[in-house]
């Protein structure tokens, strides 16, 4: 079988276009919203990755909350491993937010209390100080 490379390449370059294309509409449709209250029950890391990077976050360790002495250290905790049960920001979408404030525990310890933070039992361990957005 013979490949005409003048072809192969043309073929090759439309695909290429084609894929590019398919990013750049993708990239302009932006991320979807996520609003302030769908944080609950996410991980810290998956939390700070919704919001600009420049957005100053306050992240209050509430362990004591479920039984468990206060842990989380900025800089070495794995926010994978903590999962956030409060929460308020400057505006009602996360992606727009440029304060947020959270309370996070240990994930391994929220299945114990996931309906406790659906009823709104843990909105307490923010104080959402000029924060309006929960």
């Amino acid at each position: 079988m013979r490949i005409d490379h003048a072809k192969a390449g043309i073929l090759v370059v439309a695909n290429v276009t084609c894929v590019a294309l398919a990013v750049t509409i993708t990239g302009c449709s932006g991320e979807p919203p996520v609003p302030v209250g769908d944080a609950i029950g996410r991980t810290l890391a998956e939390v700070t990755a919704f919001a600009p990077d420049d957005a100053g976050f306050l992240i209050q360790d509430s362990s004591p909350r479920v039984g468990l002495a206060a842990s989380f250290a900025l800089g070495t905790s794995d926010a994978e491993e903590w999962t956030v049960v409060a929460i308020c920001a400057d505006a009602a979408d996360l992606h727009d937010a440029d304060a947020v404030e959270v309370a996070v525990i240990p994930s391994a310890t929220y299945p114990e209390v996931a309906e406790q933070v659906d009823d709104g039992e843990f909105r307490d361990l923010v104080t959402c100080d000029g924060l309006a957005y929960r």
